[in-house]
C-alpha cells in the first residue's frame, strides 16, 4: 500500500505495451488489439443471376497483411442475399464455410434460388469473424471475435444494369457518437449491411413468444425508435 500518490507515475506511465501498466496499455480495447491477425472480407463477383437461378459468389477472406484464412476454421461466415435494391423484400441467409476455393479467392453457390420474378439488381453481403485468444497464458488471457466489416456487393438480375441501393444512412454520422458501430455481438458494423436484414417485410416474430403481436424491425421503424422512442 502506498502512503499517497506520489509513486504512482513510476509504474503508470503515458504508454506502453497492450495491457500493461501504463495508462495506454491498461485502456486498451480488446477488440482493437494489435495481436488480432484481422479478418479482411471483400465479394468479387456474382454470376448465375438470372431469374430461378441460384446465384454463385466469389468473395475473398484475409488477414490484415494480405494472407488468405482457411474459411474452415471461421467461427462464423455467412452470405446474405435480398434484393430488389428498389426496396428490399425479405433476405436469405446461407453458411458458406464449405466454399470451393480457387486460388486466393473462394466460390460459393447459393442453394436457394432468386425468385422467379426477380428483376432489376440485388445485393449481396457477407459476415464473418474468428475467435482469436489474445495475451495466451497471462491474467489478461481473453477469447476476442476478430470480426470482418461488411461488405455489400450489387449485382444486376439478368440483363439489368446494376443499381445500388440509395444510402439513406451515413456511417460517418454514425461514427460521431458511436465512434465504431459493434452489433448483434460484433459481427454488424456497417450501415449499409444493416439495411439487408432490416428491410420493410421482416418483423421480429421468430424472437417472440406464441400470441405476441410482432413488431417490424425495418430499419427506419426501429432507428427512430432507438434514438427517439421517448418521444413515440
Amino acid at each position: 500500500p502506498q502512503a499517497d500518490d506520489k509513486q504512482c507515475a513510476q509504474c503508470h506511465q503515458p504508454s506502453g505495451a497492450e495491457f500493461d501498466a501504463s495508462i495506454n496499455g491498461a485502456h486498451t480495447v480488446a477488440t482493437r488489439s494489435q495481436q488480432l491477425p484481422g479478418v479482411a472480407l471483400a465479394i468479387t463477383a456474382v454470376d448465375n443471376a438470372k431469374p430461378d437461378q441460384k446465384p454463385t459468389v466469389t468473395f475473398t477472406v484475409q488477414d490484415k497483411t494480405g494472407n488468405s484464412l482457411d474459411i474452415t476454421r471461421m467461427d462464423l461466415l455467412n452470405l446474405v442475399m435480398t434484393g430488389p435494391t428498389t426496396d428490399y423484400n425479405g433476405y436469405t441467409s446461407e453458411d458458406v464455410r464449405t466454399a470451393k476455393a480457387s486460388g486466393r479467392q473462394y466460390v460459393y453457390t447459393f442453394t436457394a434460388a432468386l425468385p422467379a420474378t426477380a428483376a432489376g439488381s440485388y445485393a449481396v453481403g457477407i459476415e464473418g469473424y474468428k475467435n482469436i485468444t489474445i495475451n495466451p497464458g497471462t491474467v489478461n488471457s481473453a477469447v476476442v471475435r476478430d470480426v470482418g466489416f461488411n461488405q455489400v456487393f450489387y449485382f444486376p438480375v439478368g440483363a439489368a444494369k446494376v443499381a445500388p441501393r440509395r444510402q439513406v444512412v451515413s456511417q460517418a454520422l454514425c461514427a460521431g457518437c458511436h465512434d465504431k458501430l459493434l452489433l448483434h455481438g460484433g459481427i454488424r458494423q456497417n450501415v449499409e449491411y444493416c439495411v439487408v436484414c432490416h428491410n420493410p417485410t421482416v418483423t421480429d416474430a421468430g424472437m417472440r413468444k406464441t400470441g405476441d403481436i410482432p413488431q417490424s424491425i425495418n430499419f427506419k421503424t426501429l432507428i427512430h425508435k432507438i434514438h427517439t422512442g421517448s418521444n413515440l
